[in-house]
């Protein structure tokens, strides 16, 4: 009884083997198998089933011509697991290969997102390692603006800077004025102010009223900082009269504030706090009711000293005809 057993064990166990065999020969002759192992991947990827759908696009992947969403799929399937340096390079690989722009455009989101976990130094090496594979001029501003993002956001400014001046130099990057800015800006966080200027001064002085709102802001910084007072109240008063929706009003007319209480206009400085005040929420109207009262009693102190009224003109009704 016991050898009728083994020999049906034994027949069933060649019969198996003999199936298995016979269904990799006929996968191997599909021409649907890469279709097939995609729909299979998906199913995966759909139920969780992370580490299976990973050990499936490897084994595809040897056999795959168009590789991209492979590698984009593997790079969804190792975010599941949270293994985001093997994720990080599964979607730099989209990224180099992909010619879709859709998918190109997803595959960077996903990367800035995986690089955001990693250490910054462990960050940087992986994206100068791609940096060294990527031949297409745009997508290699794309990574250069990524490392120099991280090199901000560490205070790197100088690096940063680095960056900037290879894709100005390196790349075809359309928008040139807007890199000056960003090395400007981070010249000023270095406290490099005349460095600063030196970019500023020409962009201001071609008046491109798009990039001048924030040129001029920075040009005040800089200015204030080295205690160019008149000159960073001209880049202010151009901002105050011209520029009235200015996302930084707040610290414009602050600025203005400070700088007319420094040439003892204390009218003009009670005026713009004024109007500060009027801007402002509950918490900022403390201390600029704070400021006011310290104003007035700088104005009664000084009022004798200095012409308060120099800078006001009055601005009477027009007569009517006839009166």
């Amino acid at each position: 009884m016991m050898k009728k057993v083994w020999i049906v064990f034994l027949f069933l166990f060649f019969s198996l083997n003999l199936f298995s065999q016979t269904s990799r020969l006929e996968e191997q002759n599909n021409p649907n198998d890469i279709k097939y192992r995609f729909e299979l991947i998906k199913f995966y990827l759909d139920h969780n089933e992370y580490d299976l759908a990973i050990s499936y696009i490897d084994s595809t992947l040897e056999e795959a011509i168009n590789k991209d969403t492979l590698y984009y799929m593997k790079g969804l399937a190792c975010k599941g697991i949270e293994d985001w340096d093997r994720a990080s390079d599964s979607f730099a690989e989209t990224f180099i290969r992909s010619n879709d722009p859709q998918l190109n455009i997803m595959a960077e989101k996903e990367f800035k997102h995986a690089l955001k976990t990693l250490s910054p130094v462990h960050a940087i090496e992986k994206i100068s390692y791609y940096i060294s594979r990527i031949e297409d001029q745009h997508k290699l501003a794309i990574f250069l603006f990524i490392i120099a993002d991280i090199y901000e956001k560490n205070q790197l400014f100088g690096e940063a800077n680095d960056v900037y001046r290879t894709i100005l130099q390196e790349t075809e990057y359309a928008d040139s004025i807007s890199l000056e800015l960003k090395i400007a800006t981070n010249h000023i966080f270095l406290k490099e102010y005349n460095e600063s200027l030196q970019i500023l001064e020409p962009i201001i002085a071609q008046q491109d009223s798009i990039v001048n709102e924030n040129a001029l802001f920075y040009h005040y910084i800089a200015n204030y900082s080295l205690q160019q007072f008149k000159t960073a109240k001209r880049s202010l008063l151009t901002l105050y009269l011209h520029y009235p929706d200015h996302p930084n009003r707040h610290e414009i007319i602050k600025g203005m504030a400070e700088l007319y209480e420094i040439e003892h206009q204390y009218l003009l400085s009670w005026y713009l706090l004024n109007e500060l005040y009027n801007l402002s929420n509950d918490a900022q109207r403390f201390n600029i009711h704070r400021d006011i009262s310290r104003i007035k009693e700088m104005l009664v102190q000084d009022t004798l000293s200095i012409d308060q009224f120099k800078d006001f003109k009055p601005v009477f009704e027009e007569i009517e005809d006839g009166e």
